[in-house]
């Protein structure tokens, strides 16, 4: 189970820089940086999300705006969840911290909204309750360790 007020708001940020070779950094949104608590992104999730930040898409998803462009707007994020496969109507409110975040780990951060097998998730992505509501990160062990995690995340 993920831990309570987990999910997006937890660990994206732990992750950030911390990919070898140009490739995507470790996404763990289940919360926790890594030394402190929250299960690992799921290896299969991991894979899809290398395959989503891959996509030819990418380039053309958001006019004007690069793979590793952050504050690409509400508009681009709109596309960006709607091009994850989650339902555009339950499209989160844009904060900032996804202002904060590029195009990839928003892309990134979508896979697992579409992916994870928590009602949360789910329903975030799919249902019918509207767009989840943005949760604030869970405390971080050690403070500094991932400048706080996802800031207003979502999941």
């Amino acid at each position: 189970a993920a831990p309570a007020g987990g999910g997006l708001g937890g660990g994206l940020g732990s992750g950030l820089g911390g990919g070898a070779g140009g490739g995507l950094p470790t996404v763990n949104l289940l919360g926790g940086s890594g030394m402190g608590g929250g299960d690992p992104t799921p290896n299969n999730i991991q894979q899809l999300q290398q395959q989503a930040v891959q996509n030819p898409v990418l380039d053309t998803l958001c006019p004007g705006k690069q793979r590793q462009s952050t504050d690409v707007g509400a508009e681009c994020w709109a596309a960006i969840w709607a091009n994850g496969g989650c339902k555009a109507s339950n499209v989160p409110q844009y904060e900032a911290w996804h202002s904060a975040q590029t195009l990839e780990v928003l892309v990134a951060d979508v896979v697992q909204w579409a992916n994870l097998p928590d009602d949360r998730h789910k329903q975030g992505c799919y249902g019918d309750g509207g767009p989840p509501e943005n949760l604030a990160p869970p405390p971080q062990a050690g403070g500094a360790l991932g400048g706080g995690g996802l800031g207003g995340g979502l999941a």
